[in-house]
């Protein structure tokens, strides 16, 4: 066998190392890209029916007493869990989405935000990047859920 036909065998060997390693690396990007996808939709889904759930809650504490429960995310949150002067529980969850002190958390770890309107709730997540946004972020991942059912 001469030099230049060993060499083009070498060539073509290495040509075809670079393709099975570029196929792995695409193979492992692909691969992290749907889990991460997967992850994220298991938890947008947690979120909406945790928020479905508040809502429920919500709207059942305001029926036994008249008003939806006073004070910042983390006082409301109290209510839900039965601390009121009811001590009726209007919502249960498992403990990683709750803090001792009260805070109701999304499935990244951050606090629930509560808001009410007049008969109208308003419950907001940050989302997966955990930063509450305001309205100027071109791309914001915070979710918002409404009791729209409401007139």
């Amino acid at each position: 066998m001469s030099f230049r036909s060993l060499k083009q065998r070498d060539i073509s060997m290495t040509i075809q190392g670079f393709k099975v390693v570029g196929f792995a690396i695409a193979a492992v990007v692909l691969v992290v890209f749907l889990c991460t996808k997967f992850r994220t939709d298991r938890r947008d889904s947690r979120i909406e029916s945790h928020t479905t759930m508040l809502i429920a809650a919500l709207q059942g504490y305001k029926a036994e007493t008249g008003t939806y429960p006073p004070g910042d995310s983390r006082d409301i949150g109290n209510a839900l869990f039965g601390r009121n002067a009811q001590k009726i529980i209007y919502y249960e969850t498992a403990n990683r989405y709750r803090t001792p002190e009260g805070d109701i958390l999304d499935p990244y770890g951050t606090p629930y935000r509560f808001y009410f309107s007049g008969d109208h709730v308003l419950i907001r997540s940050a989302g997966r990047n955990k930063r509450f946004e305001d309205g100027t972020v071109e791309r914001s991942d915070d979710y918002y859920r409404t009791d729209d059912s409401n007139p």
